[in-house]
């Protein structure tokens, strides 16, 4: 019994195929190819309009600014400047604990100067809160143990037992603690 099979297509051999054809279709291979190599270059063309010539020569920032920023006028010196008018509090904290701790850890420099011409025109922001003494006594393993660590919370509720709860959470370290500065 004969089997019916469909009728087989004559394959052509590619010497019969149009030639045009084959080439029409990689127009559109080299017209993506270009629009791509036109967008990088027109990128990196943007990129160097925008970007300073000493951006990243001595890291990841426009060298040129560090001469701009020393050009603006100086707003709060340096640890040094306190002591002008801070004798007593600058004598106390160079014989205390945190003769190391430079007065802007605790004091952040003020927006405007906070005196002028030896007239007091500002106040100087203090940071009471915790976070201001826990940035540097916050217990962390890769702290030595010879330093003075505290976990806070363990700590208030070791020494503050006897308070209510509301009390704990809003407790400060200055109350209890004594001056940064060692006028205690």
């Amino acid at each position: 019994m004969a089997v019916d099979r469909p009728p087989q297509h004559e394959v052509q051999p590619a010497a019969n195929l149009d030639a045009g054809a084959d080439i029409e279709h990689t127009k559109h291979l080299f017209r993506a190819f270009f629009v791509l190599v036109l967008i990088v270059l027109v990128g990196l063309l943007v990129r160097g309009l925008c970007i300073p010539v000493s951006f990243g020569e001595a890291g990841h920032y426009r060298l040129n600014s560090v001469a701009d920023y020393m050009a603006k006028p100086v707003v709060h010196g340096d640890v040094a400047s306190c002591a002008e008018c801070h004798a007593k509090q600058w004598k106390a904290r160079a014989g205390g604990r945190h003769a190391s701790v430079s007065c802007e850890v605790c004091h952040p420099p003020p927006e405007t100067p906070h005196t002028t011409d030896g007239v007091k025109t500002a106040d100087v922001p203090i940071n009471r809160a915790n976070s201001g003494c826990l940035i540097c006594h916050q217990k962390l393993a890769g702290r030595p143990k010879i330093f003075p660590q505290v976990s806070k919370d363990e700590h208030l509720q070791r020494w503050m037992k006897h308070m209510p709860a509301e009390r704990i959470a809003n407790a400060r370290c200055l109350e209890c603690h004594e001056d940064p500065h060692g006028l205690d």
